[in-house]
């Protein structure tokens, strides 16, 4: 079974916090991610919420966690293409852009470790998905 673990960029520090859970208030655009270091202790930070994302079980080739929100180099056979992994319709997908901008998200089928590289995230590059890879 899959580790759930959660990051948001902290709002105090503009930098990466991760833990194993997440409380989100919708109605009042808060979150918070939670961890615990053992025993009684808690650590809570308060995180942007549009920046929440799950770890989705992979690691990348380089051994990276690979999380909702980050943009992806997918080696296709030699051919590389930049996605990004998004949770839609009950499941983790990877969106590329099409031929005519079209906004493509499909399952991970068949997608191992070694041929994924994570390159950044649509909240700090949002520029990476529209460039062109290089092989």
């Amino acid at each position: 079974m899959r580790e759930l673990r959660f990051r948001g960029i902290s709002l105090d520090t503009n930098e990466w916090v991760y833990g194993y859970g997440v409380v989100q208030n919708i109605e009042h655009n808060e979150a918070r991610i939670i961890n615990s270091t053992g025993g009684n202790m808690m650590h809570n930070w308060d995180v942007k919420p549009e920046t929440v994302g799950q770890f989705i079980g992979l690691n990348d080739n380089n051994g990276f966690d690979v999380y909702e929100g980050d943009i992806l180099n997918v080696n296709y056979s030699g051919h590389l293409m930049k996605e990004a992994v998004v949770f839609s319709t009950g499941g983790f997908k990877k969106s590329y852009l099409g031929d005519e901008n079209e906004n493509h998200a499909l399952p991970f089928t068949s997608l191992s470790s070694k041929n994924v590289e994570v390159i950044g995230n649509i909240h700090q590059h949002p520029h990476l998905l529209q460039e062109t890879p290089s092989c």
